[in-house]
């Protein structure tokens, strides 16, 4: 049982390790003397305490904080929104604009580095939808266990655990993460029981098309439109004409099919004349995240439990050719087995399932790092402009850089920072 609660205890703890210091904007970064930035830091994992406080209270502190540094006052600048920050950063810009236009003059453009500009993927929904693909993944793991547990006592020294303790429910992983993370466990727990707005509003404002992101950040328009997936047969009517006659007679006709899909256009909040950068960590391999050692430690132990598993899946088969399977149980034992195998060998693969995407940073996805350039209105069949001052000279509109999620931090990362200076002498 140790192992396997380390297993999924290392998996959380690589969402949550790249926390920053804080969740304040930093210091003023000189460029050239003449301009600048300042870094929007992401969401503080480790001292995070329910609140109500939420993204829109701290925007306008950060800016409250600008406009009091009276050693930066009148100096062009750029903020560069990391992780959190990314939404963070482009809100700044629209509400820096409503509240203080003469300040405003000063931003010289907004920058993300692997920012949760669209929200984060793997909330999309709200906890439940990422709560319930969790439980599954860990009830495979559970099942497959029990199986492995169940073929031999051979298995339960393979396995390096004992039947008693195969028995692991979402509740008890949990409480072990509490117990090795006390300072993660005070939300954590509370957004898997259901954690409401007021408690965690942070982290419900980092959620897609949340209520900040839609009014400060960017909204979303639909567009609905039919796609032909293929045709069916059905019975009609036809005729011939017999001396002049119709004589109609039932017969096998086909007809295109369609299906009706949505397509959603960005509507940004933000300036539509700032310009904007997007840096876009690309690295999926969450367990990238952890220390060498750990994520050593952590495929080592996947691939033992994989051995079990498969181990516990022939056994079950063999007894399944005899009286004694169906007696024990042995044909569902080694489906279990065989699940929590597959699932074993594809680790990488199931974490991009929860981050709801086969691009990422090792947390982020990819298209929610950025706001495109364009949107093709399937209806109309037109290209329509979202915004066009995108910054890095790339027709895709964004900075691709093989980093994950951890490493990307602007505030460390020397690459990132060569970026972000030359993103913000083409902004001025």
């Amino acid at each position: 049982m140790k192992k396997i609660v380390t297993v999924f205890m290392c998996i959380f703890y690589a969402f949550s390790t790249f926390a920053a210091a804080n969740a304040k904007i930093s210091e003023y970064k000189s460029i050239d003397g003449e301009s600048g930035y300042r870094i929007l830091n992401g969401f503080d994992f480790e001292n995070y305490s329910k609140s109500s406080v939420g993204l829109e209270a701290i925007t306008k502190a950060e800016i409250s904080t600008v406009l009091n540094d009276k050693s930066t006052a009148g100096k062009k600048y750029a903020v560069v929104g990391y992780s959190q920050g990314g939404a963070r950063a482009l809100a700044y810009s629209k509400i820096l604009k409503e509240q203080n236009p003469s300040a405003y003059k000063n931003l010289s453009a907004v920058i993300t580095v692997s920012g949760i500009d669209k929200g984060i993927k793997a909330l999309e929904g709200g906890f439940g939808p990422f709560k319930s693909r969790l439980s599954t993944d860990i009830s495979i793991i559970d099942r497959g266990i029990t199986g492995c547990t169940r073929a031999t006592l051979l298995t339960y020294s393979i396995a390096g655990i004992t039947y008693d303790f195969a028995k692991i429910h979402k509740n008890v992983i949990l409480f072990f993460m509490a117990q090795k993370y006390p300072m993660l466990g005070n939300y954590i727990l509370c957004a898997w029981n259901g954690g409401t707005e007021r408690e965690l509003q942070e982290i419900y404002d980092m959620m897609p098309r949340s209520s900040f992101i839609k009014k400060h950040v960017a909204d979303t328009q639909s567009v609905n439109y039919k796609k032909k997936t293929g045709t069916e047969s059905y019975l009609g009517w036809s005729y011939k004409k017999v001396w002049g006659v119709k004589i109609y007679y039932l017969t096998i006709k086909k007809r295109d099919v369609y299906k009706t899909y949505t397509a959603y256009k960005d509507i940004p909040r933000f300036d539509a004349n700032l310009p904007v950068g997007y840096i876009v960590g690309t690295k999926s391999n969450t367990l990238s995240m952890l220390d060498k050692n750990d994520e050593k430690m952590l495929r080592k132990t996947c691939d033992g439990f994989e051995i079990a598993m498969n181990i516990g899946y022939g056994i079950h088969v063999a007894k399944c050719c005899g009286l004694i399977g169906f007696l024990t149980n042995s044909y569902t034992y080694a489906q279990d087995c065989k699940k929590a195998s597959k699932w074993l060998d594809n680790i990488d693969g199931e974490l991009n399932e929860l981050k709801g995407s086969s691009e990422n940073d090792g947390l982020v996805a990819v298209e929610s790092q950025y706001y495109p350039k364009t949107f093709y209105n399937p209806v109309t069949k037109r290209t329509e402009e979202v915004h066009s001052k995108v910054l890095g000279k790339t027709q895709e509109g964004i900075k691709r850089v093989y980093y994950n999620h951890k490493e990307i931090d602007p505030a460390t990362n020397t690459d990132v920072q060569v970026i972000i200076k030359q993103m913000i002498r083409e902004a001025e």
